[in-house]
């Protein structure tokens, strides 16, 4: 029956399959051999410079891939490979119908490129990427001497290592490439604009506007807003504009009052905009950000918003500002928000982190390395939200401990660096009812005991879960020392314990362990240890025997007894993560247990090793 398909439906099929399984379908039978083999075609990886010997320089009358060559029509250059002039030639020559084509950064020789080659031979590209080297001698623009020869472009990402003047871009340029690509739908460029004279500004109500194009990428080094007006009266039907600045250099003076009337005047400034995607670094205040206030000054419905401050010295009256802006014109459309300070911190660690009323956002993000969060109120503040990622200082409520809370529909948490307080964990068990992933890297427990044995207990007794995710489990507990006004760390916990109260299901795309090795019972105990064998492995995971577990169960119910500790071997070793050999891992017990309580747990993932929910 299979036999008798269509090659149309096996060429369709063969999209959606591995290398090595088309290979092996090409050998069913004759029918299936074209198709299949064809599609063994469709994309080149070339990764090695074996790879680009074999292209190029196999003897013409040997070579597969120039009788093949028609059939490729996409090539994935490696990011270590490096391709000559020539031997990028012989490629035009041989894979005359590409379709997309991805040469990253390094990937062309900056001493010849642009001498020989012929990109006419690829007037079939639809989708290019490219980094163009910098060339000391040579023209201004390379990729002006490109494009012409590539009509059917639809997708143009490039990147200009242009440092000097002769690398700047004007808007000039840019209708010079829009003329060369009538069918360009998307634009990614990483390029040194040059700023737009107020004396010319009158020719920009003259261009013609590219109503094909609905994304657009710019990673740039300054701000300059008459470009930004530019871009209103270009793009109109642009959906999604991501905006890089990668350094901050003198504004060129221009006349924001004058700028900011013509922007007024046209009834709608960016009417499809629907994703904005904005990154700048802590040169400018936020406040005081070009780009977010001419936005803030021309509401839309913006779904998304993405914001990235790279660098130091953030204060939080700049993240309040952002908050109180996108609130005031964007809170009933937001879908999605991602706030990311990756460098940034804050002058204390009591700075408050807020959003407001987000009555559909689905997916917030952020990224910062202190101030805290108040979950109760964010749960309350966004309804309809399904995915929620935090790192910040802290996790805490507006009140002691919410009471009569109502029911949430979050699905995905997680929470990432961070100082939670274990009743952080009950809340969203009792709110979110339908949570069924859960996130935790490298958390902090807060404690206000003083003793050295802990015991963490994490109680989630309404949470059943798809999947447990934990990274580098070994949370570490603190102690507020009240002489010293700090935090003082004690011993990190490197045993965790998962008992589930309900029944344990697994899914049924997941694999159960021959061996019983992973499989987790109602109750199980891991234990996190260094492997020395293995360089490239530093730590790894392992889930306690029956007769572990009896003795890890004894001493602890031992230890809350008040019956006298063991005492650690002075002789045992540790790293500098305070992990010991798995062969040691009875000294582990006198740092105590994180026991985490739950409906249930599908599969759990912990530093990479995988258990399952049991049978």
């Amino acid at each position: 029956m299979f036999i008798q398909l269509p090659c149309e439906i096996l060429a369709n099929i063969a999209r959606f399959m591995l290398q090595i399984d088309k290979l092996q379908c090409s050998l069913v039978c004759k029918s299936w051999c074209r198709p299949f083999q064809e599609s063994l075609w469709k994309t080149l990886e070339v990764k090695t410079t074996n790879k680009i010997n074999e292209i190029c320089r196999s003897p013409n009358n040997q070579s597969i891939y120039r009788d093949n060559g028609h059939l490729v029509q996409t090539i994935l250059l490696g990011n270590s490979i490096c391709v000559k002039e020539k031997e990028l030639l012989t490629m035009q020559r041989h894979f005359t119908n590409l379709r997309y084509l991805n040469i990253p950064c390094g990937g062309l020789n900056r001493t010849e490129f642009g001498g020989t080659t012929k990109w006419e031979l690829w007037r079939s590209l639809t989708d290019l990427r490219i980094h163009i080297p910098y060339i000391r001698t040579g023209e201004k623009k390379r990729i002006m001497s490109i494009i012409p020869n590539l009509p059917c472009l639809r997708r143009l990402e490039f990147e200009d290592d242009g440092w000097d003047n002769r690398s700047l871009y004007t808007f000039q340029d840019l209708e010079q490439i829009h003329s060369y690509l009538p069918r360009l739908t998307c634009l990614d460029m990483c390029i040194k604009l040059e700023p737009i004279p107020m004396s010319i500004m009158d020719q920009i109500e003259c261009v013609s506007p590219a109503i094909h194009l609905t994304k657009t990428m710019f990673a740039i080094r300054h701000v300059d807003i008459t470009w930004l007006y530019y871009f209103s009266v270009k793009y109109p039907s642009m959906d999604s504009l991501r905006w890089r600045i990668k350094y901050h250099y003198i504004l060129p003076k221009v006349d924001m009052v004058k700028v900011t009337e013509m922007l007024s005047e046209r009834s709608c400034i960016f009417p499809c905009l629907k994703k904005i995607d904005f990154e700048e670094a802590s040169g400018l205040s936020v406040p005081d950000s070009v780009f977010l206030n001419m936005f803030s000054k021309f509401p839309g419905t913006i779904d998304h918003f993405h914001y990235t401050l790279n660098g130091k010295n953030v204060k939080s009256l700049q993240v309040s500002t952002l908050s109180s802006r996108f609130q005031k014109n964007w809170a009933a459309s937001l879908k999605s928000l991602f706030f990311t300070f990756p460098e940034s911190s804050f002058s204390s660690s009591e700075e408050r982190i807020s959003f407001g009323m987000l009555p559909v956002l689905v997916n917030l993000r952020v990224k910062l390395l202190s101030g805290y969060v108040e979950l109760d109120l964010l749960l309350k503040n966004c309804p309809a939200m399904k995915k929620l990622y935090l790192e910040a200082g802290k996790v805490t409520f507006s009140t002691i401990f919410p009471q009569n809370v109502s029911r949430h529909g979050l699905q995905e948490i997680e929470l990432d660096s961070m100082e939670v307080h274990s009743d952080i964990y009950r809340h969203i068990s009792n709110c979110c009812r339908e949570l069924s992933s859960m996130r935790v890297r490298n958390i902090r427990m807060e404690d206000t005991d003083s003793s050295e044995f802990k015991s963490i207990y994490l109680d989630m007794p309404y949470t059943r879960l798809k999947m447990l995710n934990l990274v580098r489990f070994r949370l570490s507990h603190q102690t507020y020392d009240k002489q010293c006004l700090h935090y003082t760390h004690l011993n990190r916990i490197q045993l965790l314990t998962i008992e589930q109260t309900g029944p344990i299901t697994r899914p049924i795309d997941s694999l159960p362990d021959e061996n019983n090795q992973r499989n987790m019972a109602a109750t199980s105990w891991f234990h996190q240890y260094r492997v020395n064998a293995h360089p490239s492995i530093e730590r790894a995971v392992w889930m306690l025997g029956e007769e572990e577990t009896r003795v890890a169960e004894f001493y602890f119910s031992s230890a809350s007894s008040g019956v006298s500790q063991r005492v650690e071997d002075p002789n045992t070793a540790r790293d500098c993560f305070g992990l010991v050999d798995k062969s040691s891992w009875k000294d582990d017990l006198l740092r105590g247990y994180i026991k985490l309580r739950c409906k249930s747990v599908a599969v759990c993932n912990i530093d990479g090793t995988i258990f399952y929910g049991g049978v």
